[in-house]
């Protein structure tokens, strides 16, 4: 038992809370009870992200992070790593699209549009080229977030012991060489239509 929380964590406020000071009052007033050590936000949008970097005191950031939507990687991870902020990437396996396994997909409850679902699933296929016997595209796709130069730590979801030992084992990987990662660079330019310009923590040889 534990009579504080480590992180507490809004789940995507409106912009216009976002906005105002209000919202930090009663954070502040957890934290100064000691009911909370650290408060952070988890974002609906990158817009809504780089609000967040204007309140004084959160700690963290949670925004969607995966190598289908990069939106976060341009502008957020830079200014959130010079202001000291955790960055949590959540969805990495890009509700399901990234997976060798389609049966366990939710992106067409979120999609706007069957559109959408269609291009998200052509473009995942081509990050089919980081797969090898070693190494399946969930895991590639986890190396990608871990790889980042600003995640803290990435939020994957499991709905099975297959999967949680899939997830498990990427963390023994070895790390993309630069080869592949100017493959996924190439990629992301081919097939998503703004590819971001960022920077990873380390290449192998």
């Amino acid at each position: 038992p534990t009579d504080y929380v480590d992180l507490f964590q809004l789940h995507k406020p409106p912009p216009a809370l976002l906005r105002s000071s209000d919202i930090l009052t009663p954070l502040e007033a957890l934290r100064r009870a000691g009911k909370i050590r650290y408060f952070g936000i988890a974002c609906d949008t990158v817009e809504d992200a780089l609000l967040c970097l204007k309140l004084p005191g959160i700690a963290s950031i949670q925004i969607t992070i995966n190598l289908l939507d990069q939106k976060a990687l341009s502008e957020l991870l830079p200014r959130a790593r010079d202001q000291g902020l955790g960055v949590i990437a959540r969805n990495p396996r890009a509700q399901g699209h990234l997976t060798n396994d389609l049966s366990d997909i939710t992106a067409e409850t979120y999609a706007r549009s069957q559109q959408e679902v269609e291009m998200s699933k052509t473009a995942a296929q081509a990050f089919l080229l980081l797969t090898d016997t070693n190494r399946t595209l969930v895991q590639a796709a986890i190396q990608f977030v871990r790889q980042l130069d600003g995640v803290s730590v990435l939020i994957p979801r499991a709905i099975s012991r297959r999967q949680l030992d899939e997830i498990l084992t990427a963390q023994n990987l070895p790390e993309f060489s630069e080869q592949q990662l100017h493959a996924i660079d190439r990629i992301s330019r081919e097939s998503l239509s703004h590819p971001p310009r960022h920077r990873y923590r380390a290449t192998a040889p």
